[in-house]
């Protein structure tokens, strides 16, 4: 369904769908979510689909220590053996898959920090010595925070690509979906590593959320990213205007600190337009005639009416572009991501 077709709240869990399947397909490239929603059954919803995913999902407790996250001695086998054992943590369990951090707006700053070394360097900081290991997983961070309550920290938010709040949903607005199959993830994936570069979706979206005041640098990249994950789950090999469109829904605009200020064009920038396309041409040998009278009625002289065409074919500029994707989006989906 389009998102522009949906109410609000519509449109907020088809974007909820979209972003669970995304994940299926490149969770590491992504980063993850940032779910604000209270502990409920649109939550739980959410949640029983993505077990149902066919991908390790490794719940993270509060209190996890560093060995439990990334791997220890293990003491009892090590004992029992004779010989040094380690034992693998819960980032290790979750490759190719999503760790998700329950009341992550109480994580601690260790923890956040943890998980945001590992989406940035894509490696495990194992305490096993001279073993390097890569990491290939995202994060579900279900942030529970109330009102003005402080919650995921920024160290780790800006790291994951989906921001969404569910916090106005009710069951009633939250129906069941599916899960993409292990076949619809592969045919993506194989989609995903044939994509075609398109440096112009990349500017377009670097200047969106310069507009929309977002100062971090993963934004625009993150976005990237989301774009080519939505045209391989579509089947493409390259991005088009849909793609950037969701992109710009699902990345840029929730982050946005302000809303871009669209060109304002005046009659008399136009006519100053006009003047300046105005053929200029060289002066008669012979006087010219008088010229009569303009009437209301008489058709407009064959200069102008070329001058209107020439104007009619001038090539937007990249204020423009802007302004063509924000009238194209809903209202009422843009007034939701604002809050």
């Amino acid at each position: 369904m389009p998102l522009g077709d949906c109410t609000p709240e519509q449109a907020a869990w088809e974007m909820a769908s979209r972003v669970l399947h995304l994940l299926q397909i490149n969770p590491a490239g992504l980063g993850g979510l940032w779910l604000r929603a209270a502990h409920g059954p649109v939550r739980e919803t959410w949640l029983s689909v993505l077990n149902q995913s066919h991908a390790p999902v490794v719940k993270l407790p509060l209190n996890i220590d560093g060995p439990g996250l990334q791997g220890g001695l293990d003491w009892s086998d090590s004992l029992r053996s004779g010989k040094v054992s380690w034992h693998s943590g819960a980032l290790s369990r979750a490759q190719k898959g999503l760790v998700i951090v329950p009341m992550a707006e109480r994580a601690s700053g260790e923890l956040c920090a943890a998980l945001a070394q590992c989406l940035d360097t894509r490696e495990l900081q194992t305490l096993e010595p001279g073993v390097r290991r890569p990491s290939n997983l995202g994060v579900v961070a279900l942030d529970e925070a109330e009102g003005d309550e402080p919650g995921l920290r920024t160290s780790l938010a800006d790291r994951l690509a989906f921001w969404l709040d569910l916090r106005s949903l009710s069951l009633h607005d939250a129906p069941t979906f599916k899960a993409l199959a292990p076949a619809e993830v592969e045919a993506a994936r194989h989609h995903l590593n044939q994509m075609l570069p398109s440096p112009d979706c990349i500017e377009r979206l670097g200047q969106a959320s310069v507009a929309f005041g977002i100062t971090s640098l993963r934004a625009p990249w993150l976005a990237w990213q989301v774009a080519q994950c939505h045209a391989a789950s579509e089947g493409r090999n390259g991005v088009n205007a849909d793609d950037e469109q969701f992109a710009l829904l699902a990345v840029i605009l929730p982050r946005a600190t302000r809303m871009p200020a669209v060109p304002q064009h005046t009659e008399a920038a136009d006519s100053e337009h006009e003047d300046t396309q105005t053929p200029q041409h060289e002066p008669a040998s012979e006087p010219a005639e008088p010229a009569a009278t303009a009437q209301p009625n008489d058709p407009p002289p064959e200069g102008q009416h070329q001058d209107a065409q020439s104007l009619e074919s001038i090539d937007p500029s990249e204020d423009l572009t802007l302004e063509s994707m924000l009238a194209s989006l809903p209202p009422d989906l843009l007034a939701q991501c604002m809050n």
